[in-house]
């Protein structure tokens, strides 16, 4: 070690505390990363306290029996029914988006979307909707959707929120963009001030 670093004890404690400062922050940006607080109400609670949408009771059925299609295929994951879920939800000769939670995440078209869906089943976790609560609006062969549900990954349960737009597609409503997020979001320094706040911190 530097002579001059040892005879200036100033000088040698402002930079060990700035390195330990700069410790902290990097490890607390890495935390930062890693957990999560939950809603402070149940998802279904906030879900339930608002109306369901305005889509008519036609047309909620119809895009409640794909959103049912899709919920039973992720249950399932077996990847010899994904042709036949693929015709149910979605049309070939429509634009279709789908939208993950990681940020490269992003699948244009009909079959970059079915592999999409294929990944989740062998890569994701257990997936988990709300059909009953879902929120769903239409105006004429459009309709979007909002519902919430979990993913269970490593017998870690997160929430989650699907929100939709479909067509119709005259026989069967189809998904034209659907997007998965966490229903989440990362912790802030003040909440490990809250106890409240404390007991909802997740490691994701």
């Amino acid at each position: 070690m530097s002579s001059w670093f040892v005879a200036r004890p100033r000088l040698r404690g402002l930079i060990l505390a700035s390195i330990g400062i700069a410790l902290a922050f990097c490890g607390g940006w890495e935390a930062s990363r890693k957990l999560t607080t939950e809603p402070r109400f149940p998802a279904l609670v906030r879900l339930t306290l608002t109306n369901p949408g305005d889509a008519p009771p036609a047309v909620r059925a119809g895009v409640l029996d794909s959103l049912d299609a899709l919920q039973k295929a992720y249950t399932r994951r077996d990847p010899a029914a994904l042709p036949e879920l693929m015709r149910h939800c979605f049309d070939p000769s429509l634009s279709v988006l789908a939208i993950g939670t990681d940020p490269t995440e992003w699948a244009n078209g009909y079959e970059k979307v079915g592999r999409f869906i294929a990944h989740d089943w062998t890569s994701w976790g257990d997936v988990t909707l709300d059909l009953a609560d879902a929120q769903i609006s239409s105006a004429g062969a459009t309709a979007w959707l909002a519902t919430i549900g979990t993913v269970n990954i490593r017998q870690t349960v997160r929430p989650i929120r699907l929100t939709a737009v479909m067509s119709n597609a005259g026989d069967r409503w189809v998904f034209r963009q659907m997007r998965y997020e966490y229903d989440e979001r990362p912790i802030q320094v003040l909440d490990l001030l809250s106890l409240t706040t404390l007991a909802r911190i997740r490691l994701r």
